[in-house]
């Protein structure tokens, strides 16, 4: 990051930056959490942990080793607020699409701003041809005959004079990104990435799986969306595929994919089912959006455990407690008899939870933690 260079604040706006500085060498720790992920901090970096007693403190991260780390509910982090306009929308839904389809028609023949897109998918071009009608540009709508038995007609349309469209096409297919004034406006997030669904998005519809596809050859272009999802609270995966090991392989480009899968793909689906164009891909989101089929997640999501649990011992200690005094006052004096313990067999319980493992310089294997319960005495 150096001086001049444009960062996004937590509101979501962009600020210049003025100074920057290095620190100096020092050591660092590496803190493995065993639901995979791995975090490079210095050691006095502090954790939120969960303690056996359910209280919650903050630990050094070179002391972190076998305890419990609190992780955040994505949940928690909300949904973007509306754009300030819905031309403002349509502008960055359009934005996504051309990123995803569009192409220039001249490119290298002319200084021609002319942008081409064709789609099988004949809804989300119409929105592309409103809004070139309420700019006053006119748009040219064409056909293509399916070049094989198996392909399908394809519906095109051609235009010039939207400055939007011409400087996200005016890169190539492996140098796309994200516009710098969608960037700016985190409100713009979802139509921007609502419009790149329409595009090159894949919503697989399984009987007992949930994924979500979005493909680029452009690296820069998908590890600029998955950190607009992860924004809100989406998390995805992003892998590469190369086709150098093919015969023809030197004549295709990298293709890289986000990848979004169960609750993250139903979220992902939440957040575009409402806006998506095309009706198959609209069906397939409302669908995973209002997913039924899943378990509840009882080990990482983050509740007030320590209130809860002082809360029902207090009820559990008044019960006993009247109960108790009831005894007392209609037992006859005769028949009172030595208070008599009653103990439960002992139990023990394995839980999975992410438990943090830290080691100077080197990784550590992952682990669990074993929740063993104490028996329980009960007088009467």
């Amino acid at each position: 990051m150096e001086v001049g260079e444009r960062v996004q604040m937590p509101n979501g706006r962009t600020s210049e930056v003025i100074a920057a500085f290095h620190n100096p060498p020092g050591t660092t720790v590496t803190v493995h959490l065993s639901n995979g992920n791995r975090l490079i901090v210095t050691p006095g970096q502090r954790f939120r942990v969960l303690n056996d007693d359910l209280s919650i403190a903050w630990e050094r991260a070179d002391n972190l080793a076998g305890k419990r780390v609190l992780a955040a509910s994505p949940r928690s982090l909300g949904t973007p607020e509306p754009p300030e306009s819905e031309e403002r929308a349509t502008a960055a839904y359009v934005a996504g699409l051309l990123v995803a389809e569009a192409y220039l028609t001249d490119r290298g023949r002319s200084s021609s701003a002319r942008v081409g897109v064709q789609m099988v998918d004949r809804e989300p071009l119409e929105t592309v041809a409103a809004y070139c009608a309420q700019r006053s540009i006119n748009a040219h709508w064409y056909n293509r005959a399916p070049q094989q038995p198996h392909h399908q007609e394809q519906h095109g349309l051609r235009f010039s004079g939207l400055a939007e469209a011409y400087n996200v096409c005016a890169d190539t297919s492996a140098h796309k990104r994200v516009p710098a004034w969608v960037l700016a406006d985190r409100r713009l997030f979802p139509a921007f990435i609502v419009g790149f669904t329409d595009g090159d998005g894949h919503i697989r519809v399984g009987e007992a799986q949930r994924e979500v596809l979005l493909a680029s050859t452009s690296e820069t272009l998908l590890t600029q969306i998955q950190t607009m999802l992860a924004d809100g609270g989406v998390h995805s995966h992003l892998s590469r595929e190369d086709f150098t090991s093919r015969a023809d392989g030197e004549n295709f480009l990298p293709r890289f994919t986000l990848c979004l899968t169960g609750d993250n793909a139903s979220r992902f689906c939440a957040l575009v089912a409402d806006h998506v164009r095309i009706s198959r891909k609209r069906e397939s989101a409302v669908r995973f959006a209002t997913w039924t089929r899943q378990t509840a997640n009882t080990e990482t999501e983050c509740v007030p455990s320590r209130a809860i649990l002082k809360n029902s011992r207090a009820i559990i200690s008044a019960a006993v407690g009247t109960r108790r005094r009831r005894a007392k006052s209609s037992a006859p004096a005769s028949s009172m008899r030595p208070a008599r313990r009653f103990v439960t067999p002992q139990t023990s319980a394995t839980k999975t939870s992410p438990i943090a493992n830290s080691k100077r310089g080197a990784c550590s294997q992952n682990s669990h933690v074993s929740v063993r319960r104490s028996p329980h005495v009960l007088q009467s």
